[in-house]
């Protein structure tokens, strides 16, 4: 008599099987299948070798890490959109901290790509199954990575697997680490663009003893959102995504606008909306370069309180359950956007020649603006205070002026002019 696990692995691969015969054609990504020397190199094989006849062979490449700084060198000599670590080694120590080192480093440097974790991933090759379900999800997965701009997916299997390798990367990553052993059913988030495209995927087989993969807020700030999960219990993931699905809370920033500019002395408004999830809500704001702003769903912030540079603004919104997402965009203040180019209006723009410099703002963080100055002259007996020159010229002590941009406007009749 057939086993529960067997039957819902049968199961799995058959409501795999009844997706699209024939993948849409991805866009080219170039993909790095980094096998960690182990137990199940076999199955890795297999594994790699459907992604290659997806992603086509000038784009796939095979590593076999089995020494120490080898795959650092490889990233160092060429150009890869997407990292599949495959740990499939049992019980081994796995010091390679130069190759972790080496893709964190990578990951670092393309810090929007997204993740995929996998703590059942050898089920769905072992058993004949790589032709099947095995094809199907590998093709999905570097269809949305590539779809994407790329990313890394993370392949393991239970805690006596990734306790070594992959632990190892995901804390160089900034990841919380895998872990536990599972069996039985293994449903999907079904809305999920990992379940959909390409093909559809409704479960997963998850029959080899299998392992939670890390998920909700992680120590680098990203987000890991549940794809597929065991028993029916969203918090208990085997697969998890930075692609976010429809389980749990979500939120977007609805203003300002990503990429936005910020100039003159005055307040950004920071609005966001969550959505699903179970009331109440808590939210916590923060920049990149300023840090925390605030605990509220909207809130508004002075310019002077984030400061002149290019700022990465954060929302971070719990549920009553615990679960967790956030959003982000970039926005810039001050800076050359804001400046005007000289003589472009009424600004006076003079030369860097012993005479007077282009007027020029100093910053909408203070209110202080510096009106103009001098090549040194030797004004005043201070050597600092030099460099300085009175822009009405009538006393020439070398004393540094500071006018806001409308008392410039009514003692000189001119506007601010960037440098």
């Amino acid at each position: 008599m057939r086993t529960l696990v067997q039957l819902l692995s049968a199961f799995a691969v058959v409501a795999a099987l009844g997706t699209h015969g024939h993948a849409q054609t991805p866009p080219a990504s170039k993909v790095l299948f980094v096998n960690i020397h182990g137990d199940y190199d076999t199955d890795g094989v297999n594994a790699f070798n459907q992604l290659k006849a997806y992603a086509g062979a000038a784009n796939a490449t095979y590593f076999d890490l089995a020494s120490n700084g080898a795959l650092a060198a490889q990233l160092a000599a060429n150009h890869y959109d997407q990292i599949w670590v495959y740990d499939l080694s049992y019980t081994r120590t796995d010091p390679y901290p130069l190759d972790w080192a080496a893709i964190a480093a990578w990951y670092q440097a393309h810090p929007t790509q997204h993740i995929i974790c996998d703590g059942r991933f050898l089920s769905s090759f072992w058993n004949g199954r790589a032709g099947g379900e095995g094809r199907l999800l590998v093709e999905n997965y570097y269809y949305n990575l590539a779809i994407r701009a790329g990313g890394l997916v993370l392949a393991t299997d239970h805690y006596v697997f990734s306790v070594e390798g992959m632990d190892q990367l995901t804390a160089a990553l900034g990841l919380d680490s895998f872990g536990g052993e599972f069996y039985g059913s293994f449903p999907l988030d079904t809305n999920h663009p990992l379940a959909r495209t390409p093909n559809l995927l409704t479960s997963l087989s998850n029959d080899s003893s299998t392992g939670q993969a890390p998920f909700g807020l992680q120590p680098n700030g990203k987000v890991l959102h549940t794809f597929g999960y065991h028993s029916g219990n969203p918090v208990t993931p085997g697969v998890s995504s930075t692609i976010d699905g429809s389980l749990g809370v979500h939120v977007a920033i609805d203003g300002p606008t990503d990429g936005a500019v910020f100039c003159d002395d005055q307040t950004i408004a920071l609005r966001s909306t969550p959505s699903n999830g179970e009331q109440p809500f808590t939210f916590a704001w923060s920049s990149s370069l300023a840090g925390p702003l605030g605990t509220t769903e909207d809130l508004d912030v002075a310019l002077a309180t984030l400061g002149v540079g290019t700022h990465v603004i954060t929302v971070v919104v719990h549920d009553a359950q615990g679960r967790v997402d956030n959003d982000t965009i970039t926005i810039t203040v001050g800076g050359s956007s804001c400046e005007q180019a000289c003589g472009a209006g009424t600004e006076v723009c003079l030369e860097d020649d012993g005479t007077l410099f282009t007027i020029g703002l100093v910053g909408p963080s203070g209110p202080a603006y510096a009106v103009c100055r001098v090549v040194p002259q030797g004004f005043g007996s201070n050597p600092a205070a030099a460099r300085y020159l009175d822009c009405e010229d009538s006393d020439r002590d070398g004393v540094l002026d500071v006018f806001t941009p409308s008392q410039i406007a009514q003692r000189f009749g001119v506007g601010v002019c960037g440098n």
